[in-house]
């Protein structure tokens, strides 16, 4: 993550800070977030090093000094630190199934819209597997790998 955070460092003087902080959303943030019901269990020392990598990002968008107080600068950018960032992404994702099974006010059940695909994605992803499983496995019964092999062999010669 800090080669990223290197390389959009390049960027910050070209860029306007909207669009740095986008860039540093989709790079940075990004990863902090992908799986974090899984950094429940981490060590303090594993917590910390997932903080540095916030402050830096957060040190890197308001372009202050290494030495300043990330404290301030996390409050002014609305971020919050890394151990109640995912305590916060398990609570709603823990009170979005709630409330999609109606164990919820009323009000709640009602802000949230459950998606429907116009077509069952998963359906659709295993034909296409199977198809390509069957015609690899027609390939391996119907010819042997000796064979495709001498195949492939007399192509390189012709050309």
């Amino acid at each position: 993550v800090f080669y990223h955070l290197r390389n959009i460092a390049k960027l910050s003087s070209i860029v306007s800070r909207s669009e740095l902080e986008i860039i540093i959303h989709a790079f940075i943030s990004s990863r902090l977030d992908y799986c974090n019901s899984l950094f429940t269990c981490l060590s303090k020392t594993s917590m910390d090093r997932l903080q540095v990598v916030q402050n830096a990002a957060a040190k890197l968008l308001t372009k202050s000094s290494k030495r300043s107080h990330v404290s301030p600068l996390l409050i002014s950018l609305h971020w919050l630190p890394i151990k109640f960032r995912i305590q916060f992404k398990i609570l709603d994702i823990g009170f979005n199934f709630q409330s999609l099974h109606g164990q919820t006010p009323t009000y709640t059940v009602e802000l949230l819209q459950p998606y429907t695909p116009g077509r069952s994605l998963s359906d659709h992803l295993t034909r296409v597997c199977w198809s390509f499983l069957i015609q690899d496995l027609k390939l391996k019964v119907t010819e042997p790998l000796r064979s495709r092999l001498r195949h492939f062999g007399t192509l390189s010669h012709q050309a």
